[in-house]
């Protein structure tokens, strides 16, 4: 029998593919599955077997023929898994159930086997992230840490990124950037949600393109670290800063997230979207369309996420004004617009180069004093009341009585006819 601590050493990806390459059916079965479940389901069925001493797939065989019963493969995982820790019993259960439930027509027996309540762990406050983040030398490290903090994903999803998640926002639009992932990434148990990386983790990321550390070819990886690589680092870090609460080093940023978006009154609905809580025709009905949607509740929930951010309520205000101004200038700038569009049309209409003199002459009037113009508008208001005195008087009509206003014009009109 094995200890626990003998199967707690790590099973490599070489023993995996040579382990997969001798049982086609299992091989097969792990493809149909998503995201990281095929590796983790791997592992748990290579350790059932060195457990049971058994071939799985010659079980398979027999409960599919009849020859043995779904009752008998229970008994196998309990004696396979009763050394082992609580998280590794009820994986290897799940795979194993999985695997013969898609082979077989014999459903196995209610499992005896069932996840215990994890420890309670902290999230990072805001002041600890910082702390950890200015212990980290390495950009790398700093930036995959911010992408934890700012994403909200799962360590193992954060090492999964690559530059074809976020060139399409990187590259074209200033702001948040919409991690683009694949559909396999919103499926199953643990789905990743549809997230957003903010300013700081985009900084960083461009730098180090610019330094040459991160390569612009869509498949590269954006980070090159191994989980518990990174993990080590983090730990050391949150050591060095001297945050002695319960959190787990990586997983620690995840829940940091999460409050983020509480503190920020996003609606649970949006939260499930963005950090993964959703079901999964919720994920099959999602549009493109309401990336956008998201992203509006993102950065509002953005200064809450800052690291560097010490007043969070006080950018949510600034950055509320900012949006109203840029609404008012929005409206402006459509005024001018349907206001040019309109000049345009006049000049169109009118013949040349009439047209064009009488548009550098309105254009001129325009650009004079209001003094001017109101001059203007007097001597014209007074020439036209001249006219119809004249013509009344030609008629014997009673003669017609100025408003005090053009009276200026009058004057200036009458003195300039006695020079004459």
């Amino acid at each position: 029998m094995y200890s626990r601590q003998e199967m707690s050493v790590k099973i490599s990806q070489e023993r995996i593919d040579t382990w997969l390459g001798e049982r086609p059916i299992v091989a097969e079965w792990l493809r149909s599955l998503n995201g990281q479940t095929p590796k983790l389901y791997a592992r748990a069925l290579i350790t059932f077997e060195t457990k049971t001493q058994t071939d799985i797939e010659k079980l398979l065989k027999q409960v599919d023929d009849g020859t043995l019963k779904g009752r008998e493969i229970r008994t196998l995982i309990d004696r396979a898994t009763i050394e082992l820790s609580n998280s590794n019993q009820v994986g290897i259960d799940s795979a194993v159930r999985g695997l013969f439930n898609d082979y077989t027509e014999q459903e196995l027996p209610a499992t005896r086997i069932h996840r215990k309540a994890n420890n309670h762990w902290d999230e990072y406050t805001k002041e600890e992230v910082h702390e950890i983040i200015g212990y980290l030398d390495d950009r790398h490290q700093k930036a995959c840490t911010i992408v934890a903090a700012e994403s909200g994903l799962r360590p193992s999803t954060v090492l999964q990124l690559r530059m074809k998640h976020i060139e399409k926002d990187l590259n074209h639009r200033e702001g948040s950037i919409a991690l683009r992932l694949e559909d396999s990434f919103h499926y199953g148990r643990k789905k990743s949600g549809f997230p957003f990386i903010g300013k700081r983790a985009r900084e960083e990321i461009k730098r180090l393109i610019e330094i040459g550390k991160i390569n612009t070819n869509p498949e590269a990886l954006l980070f090159p670290f191994t989980l518990g690589g990174i993990e080590r680092i983090v730990k050391t870090a949150k050591e060095n800063a001297r945050i002695g609460k319960n959190a787990k080093p990586m997983y620690g940023f995840r829940k940091y997230y999460l409050n983020a978006l509480n503190k920020a009154n996003i609606p649970s609905r949006i939260t499930d979207m963005l950090f993964g809580r959703f079901k999964d025709i919720d994920a099959s009905n999602y549009t493109t369309q309401k990336v956008e949607e998201l992203r509006e509740y993102y950065d509002r929930a953005y200064a809450h996420l800052d690291y560097m951010d010490s007043n969070p309520e006080q950018s949510i205000q600034l950055g509320s004004q900012v949006t109203q101004l840029q609404d008012a200038n929005k409206q402006l700038s459509e005024r001018l617009r349907l206001t040019e569009e309109k000049l345009d049309f006049l000049r169109e209409i009118q013949p040349q180069p009439t047209g064009v003199a009488l548009a550098q002459a309105t254009t001129q009037w325009a650009l004079q004093p209001d003094e001017r113009i109101f001059a203007d508008l007097e001597q014209l208001f007074y020439n036209l009341g001249d006219l119809v005195a004249r013509t009344r008087a030609a008629e014997n009509v009673d003669p017609l009585r100025l408003p005090p206003m053009f009276q200026k014009g009058r004057t200036a009109t009458e003195a300039t006819r006695t020079r004459k």
